[in-house]
C-alpha cells in the first residue's frame, strides 16, 4: 500500500486559517494552522513491512521556514496547497535497513509539517520533530521527491524521550508506539515481547489493575492482559 499524501480538504488561505486559530493567534507569534489530513493507518507489521528503514534518530534542527516547502496555488498565490519541511536527523541505531544506512551517519528526512510567515502548518493532530528528541522514525522514499519521509504522519514516528507525543494519538497509533517500543526499547524477554507485540494494546481505562511494569527510556509503562487484550498507561 501507498501512503497517501496530506490531502487540503479545502483551499486553504491565510485569511481562513488566521480566523480559524483566532484564540491561539492573539496570544502567539506563530499562528498555528491545523490541516484535514488522509493518510493511510498501517498495522505494526503492516508499518513495518512498508518500511524501508526503521531508525532511532536525534533530531539535528528546528523547523523552520528555512527548511519548509511551501507549494501555493497557481490561480491563488494566497493560498497553500501543500507543505512538508526536509529535516536533518542523526542516526543512533538502526532496527531495518542496515544495507541502506548506519548508526553515525546524519541524513535528511521529509516530515508533513511546514513554518511560513508566521504560520506553522501541519496535519490534524500531527506535531512535527523537536530539535534535540529522539525518535524511532519508520521511513521510506514514496513520495515525489524520492527522499526518505516519515510514513504516514504520527503512525510512523514514536518518541523516545519523553511520552509527551503519545497522549494525543489515537487509538491505532498508540497501539503501534507502544508495540514500537516495546520491541527496540525496552529489556522485556522475547516472549514478553512476542505476547505484547502480537496482542491488542489499549489505553487502560484505569479500571484494570495493571499489575506489571517495564522501565523505558522515556518513562515506566504499566500493563496487563485483559480479556479485551493488553491494558497499558505510559506515566
Amino acid at each position: 500500500m501507498k501512503k497517501i499524501i496530506v490531502l487540503l480538504m479545502a483551499i486553504l488561505t491565510v485569511t481562513l486559517c488566521a480566523c480559524a486559530n483566532e484564540n491561539e493567534s492573539k496570544t502567539s507569534e506563530v499562528k498555528d494552522v491545523t490541516v484535514q489530513s488522509d493518510y493511510t493507518q498501517y498495522e505494526y507489521e503492516a508499518l513495518k513491512r512498508v518500511s524501508e528503514i526503521i531508525v532511532k534518530a536525534e533530531i539535528q534542527d528546528d523547523l523552520s521556514e528555512k527548511n519548509s516547502i511551501i507549494e501555493k496555488d497557481s490561480d491563488d498565490p494566497e493560498s497553500v496547497s501543500g507543505f512538508s519541511a526536509v529535516r536533518e536527523v542523526k542516526i543512533l541505531d538502526v532496527y531495518a535497513g542496515k544495507e541502506k544506512i548506519k548508526a553515525g551517519d546524519t541524513i535528511k528526512i521529509i516530515e508533513d509539517a511546514a513554518m511560513d510567515g508566521g504560520y506553522y502548518y501541519h496535519g490534524e493532530n500531527y506535531e512535527s520533530l523537536k530539535k534535540g528528541a529522539e525518535y524511532i522514525l519508520f521511513l521510506n522514499k514514496d513520495n515525489a521527491a524520492g527522499e526518505y519521509s516519515i510514513i504516514s504522519a504520527d503512525n510512523g514516528k514514536v518518541c523516545t524521550s519523553d511520552f509527551e507525543d503519545m497522549k494525543d494519538l489515537n487509538e491505532e497509533n498508540f497501539e503501534v508506539a507502544v508495540k514500537t517500543l516495546v520491541e527496540f526499547n525496552s529489556d522485556l524477554d522475547d516472549k514478553e515481547k512476542s505476547r505484547i507485540i502480537e496482542g491488542n494494546v489499549y489505553r487502560s481505562t484505569n479500571k484494570e489493575a495493571l499489575r506489571k511494569e517495564v522501565e523505558l527510556p522515556s518513562g515506566v509503562m504499566k500493563y496487563n492482559y485483559t480479556n479485551k487484550g493488553i491494558a497499558v498507561t505510559l506515566k
